[in-house]
C-alpha cells in the first residue's frame, strides 16, 4: 500500500484514484471542511488542479495563519465554536475578493459536456479552464466523479435496492462500466461496497 504524508493541518485536493486507509494509533481528533465544486478556487483564488490527487500543508499555501487557526481549535471540543473561528478567517476573504457563485457551471451529471458548454455560451475549451480552475477536474471527469458519489448515496439511502436498478438510475450503460468504475475509484468490486467504510 501506497503511504501518503500526514499534516496536521493539510489540504486534499480530489482523488481520482483507489482510496487508502488511515490507521490511528493514539487519541485522534480530525476537524475537515469540504468545500463545493468551485468554492475553494473561488475563496482563494488558487486553480484546484494544482491540488487533484496532491495533499498539501496548510503552511506552505499561505492562505490562510495556519499556526494561529490550529492553536485557537486545539483549546476547543464544541465543533460549533471550531466552525465559528474558521468562517471567520473564510469571511475575511471571501468579502476581500467579492467571490461570484460558481453553481451556474454545475450541470446534472447526465448531461453531455458538449450541451453544457452550449447552454454556458461557451467553447469546449473554455469550459475545460473553467472547471480546471475551480475544481481540479474536467467536466466529464467531474461528471463521472459525481455520478458515482450519488450512486453510492442512493446505495446507502435503498440497500435493499440492486446494483443493476442502481446502475440504470443513474446513468450508467452497463454494469461493466460500473465495476470499471468501482475499480477505478475504490479498488473493490461493488459486491464488496460497505458504506460504513466510507465517507461521503
Amino acid at each position: 500500500m501506497q503511504e501518503t504524508a500526514y499534516y496536521r493541518c493539510g489540504v486534499r485536493g480530489y482523488r481520482t484514484f483507489s482510496k487508502y486507509t488511515i490507521e490511528i494509533e493514539d487519541v485522534f481528533r480530525s476537524f475537515t471542511v469540504k468545500f463545493k465544486p468551485g468554492g475553494f478556487y473561488g475563496i482563494f483564488g488558487i486553480p484546484l488542479l494544482e491540488l487533484t490527487n496532491r495533499d498539501l500543508p496548510l503552511e506552505d499555501m499561505d492562505i490562510l495563519p495556519a499556526t494561529e487557526i490550529l492553536d485557537r481549535l486545539s483549546v476547543l471540543d464544541d465543533v460549533n465554536e471550531m466552525k465559528t473561528i474558521l468562517e471567520e478567517y473564510l469571511l475575511q476573504i471571501i468579502v476581500s475578493r467579492k467571490i461570484r457563485e460558481f453553481s451556474g457551471y454545475l450541470p446534472d451529471y447526465l448531461m453531455n459536456v458538449g450541451e453544457l458548454a452550449d447552454k454556458l455560451g461557451k467553447s469546449i475549451r473554455q469550459l475545460e479552464r473553467i472547471y480546471n480552475n475551480h475544481i481540479g477536474l474536467g467536466p466529464k471527469a467531474f461528471q463521472n466523479l459525481h455520478r458515482f458519489q450519488h450512486l453510492l448515496q442512493l446505495r446507502t439511502q435503498s440497500p435493499q435496492e440492486n446494483w443493476t436498478g442502481l446502475c440504470y438510475r443513474v446513468g450508467y450503460f452497463d454494469q461493466s462500466h460500473l465495476i470499471k468504475d468501482f475499480r477505478s475509484y475504490l479498488n473493490i468490486t461493488p459486491t464488496r461496497f460497505d458504506p460504513d467504510l466510507f465517507a461521503f
